[in-house]
């Protein structure tokens, strides 16, 4: 599939989850989407976070990086306190994208902090 061609149908993927995620916005970060047998597989950190690697590779590639930074930004925020993967997933997406597109330092610190959380991470899907 030619550039043009993929950055379009991603576009439309990420506008179709904005949409869909309207909803979600206003439920507090510890609600579930999915929810089997007590256990939590999808929240609205990972819904964040998502969203934000999903608008990463346009923000990287010439988009607007503000929201991207909002939904990893988000997603960091939503994660419990104590450290977990996809907390330090976001940390470093947050990282890549303000290294690509903002403030250096910002995102030196940014990196640090998740390179000093993937050491004590725990799994959270």
């Amino acid at each position: 599939m030619e550039r043009k061609a993929f950055l379009r149908v991603l576009a439309g993927s990420v506008a179709g989850l904005a949409f869909a995620d309207r909803s979600v916005t206003s439920w507090p970060a510890t609600q579930t989407v999915f929810t089997v047998a007590s256990a939590t597989y999808y929240g609205s950190a990972h819904l964040e976070r998502d969203v934000g690697r999903a608008l990463l590779y346009l923000a990287t590639n010439g988009g607007a990086c503000t929201e991207a930074q909002h939904r990893l930004s988000a997603a960091v925020a939503h994660f419990p306190k104590q450290a977990s993967r996809g907390k330090t997933l976001a940390l470093a997406n947050l990282a890549h994208v303000t290294m690509a597109r903002d403030d250096p330092e910002r995102a030196v610190a940014l990196g640090n902090e998740a390179l000093m959380a993937d050491s004590s991470a725990v799994t959270d899907t």
